[in-house]
Parts: structure tokens; C-alpha cells; sequence
């Protein structure tokens, strides 16, 4: 759809060119000098038409080149957000190690703690 319209208006133009420029041939002034100034409006229009193609397809490329990058971010960050979940779950099955070791290191200190008291008695 987005090529076919872009071909319609310079087909129109063109069929707009050969139909003014294919009248009679006892035409009068005024009727060359306007047809010239339509083939010059048309030949300016398709000049238009062409840098407005070149700025689609650009804007088209750098369109597909930002989805690709999103795609990219989007993975990035799920690998991260996973890779910040199994750090998270190894600081935490380590903090419950140390509070473990730090409850057997109390008790043991404790133990210790009364043995001397023991002694001293």
C-alpha cells in the first residue's frame, strides 16, 4: 500500500503531462505557457515525492534499528533481573549459614564462658 500510492501519483502526473502536452496543435499562447509551468509544478512535485521516499526509508531503517535495540535491552535486563534474583538467593541461603554459625558460636561462647566461671569457683 505505502509503494502503490507513491507509483499512482507519479503515473497521474505523468498521464497529466502527456494529456496536456498531446492537445491540439493550434493552441493558443497562454495554453503553452501554463502547460510548461504544470511540467515544471510536476517535475518539482516528483522531486518532492522522491526526497519524501528517502526520508520514509530512513525513517523506516532507523524505526527497525530501535525495535531491534529495545529487543536487546528487554533481553539484557531479564538476564540481569535473573542474574540479580540468584545473587539475591546465594546472599541469602549464606546469611542464613552465618546466622546459623552465629547462634553455634554464641552457645559455644557460652559454654566456654561457664567453664571458666566453673574454674574459678
Amino acid at each position: 500500500m505505502n509503494k502503490v500510492l507513491p507509483i499512482a501519483v507519479v503515473l497521474a502526473v505523468l498521464f497529466s503531462v502527456f494529456i496536456l502536452s498531446s492537445g491540439c496543435e493550434e493552441q493558443s499562447q497562454p495554453d503553452v505557457r501554463k502547460s510548461r509551468l504544470i511540467a515544471d509544478e510536476n517535475l518539482r512535485l516528483n522531486a518532492e515525492l522522491q526526497r519524501l521516499n528517502r526520508q520514509l526509508e530512513e525513517q523506516t531503517k532507523l524505526l527497525e534499528d530501535c525495535r531491534r535495540e529495545k529487543e536487546t535491552v528487554v533481553r539484557e535486563s531479564g538476564e540481569l533481573a535473573n542474574s540479580v534474583m540468584t545473587a539475591f538467593g546465594e546472599c541469602k541461603e549464606q546469611n542464613l549459614q552465618l546466622q546459623e554459625e552465629n547462634q553455634n558460636l554464641k552457645a559455644k561462647l557460652k559454654q566456654l564462658q561457664d567453664e571458666i566461671d566453673e574454674a574459678e569457683e
